[in-house]
């Protein structure tokens, strides 16, 4: 009975998540866009970090069970291509990324530093 309640709250409230995420989506977009040429490695760097800030300062929007989750959407921020080795590289560098990922362990229970350093790797043995 729980799970479809809560299956049935996701499903309502699905939209205006979605909207509010996309609203939050422009921000991170403009905020890089200040500072980056659009979609240059540089900014999707910098979009991905605005991102998991914000993730850290509010929460996860109601639609993810965990952060696992989030990772789904996370991970198609990067590029598709041969940049987003580089691109993971570079937030796995940056000088935000220790502060977000203590966050996330002590708020989420989950190691994204070692998550995004496996990807890495995954990625190039099959690069």
């Amino acid at each position: 009975m729980e799970d479809t309640k809560n299956k049935i709250n996701a499903e309502i409230s699905y939209p205006y998540v979605y909207a509010v995420e996309q609203d939050l989506s422009t921000t991170f977009r403009q905020k890089a866009n200040a500072k980056f040429k659009h979609r240059s490695t540089e900014w999707i760097v910098e979009y991905n970090i605005l991102h998991l800030e914000y993730i850290v300062a509010h929460g996860l929007p109601s639609c993810y069970a965990g952060f696992y989750s989030f990772l789904f959407d996370f991970y198609l921020d990067f590029s598709w291509y041969d940049n987003s080795i580089l691109e993971m590289e570079m937030v796995l560098a940056d000088v935000r990324f220790p502060a977000i990922v203590d966050a996330i362990k002590r708020l989420f229970d989950f190691d994204l530093h070692a998550q995004l350093t496996q990807t890495v790797q995954s990625r190039r043995k099959g690069s």
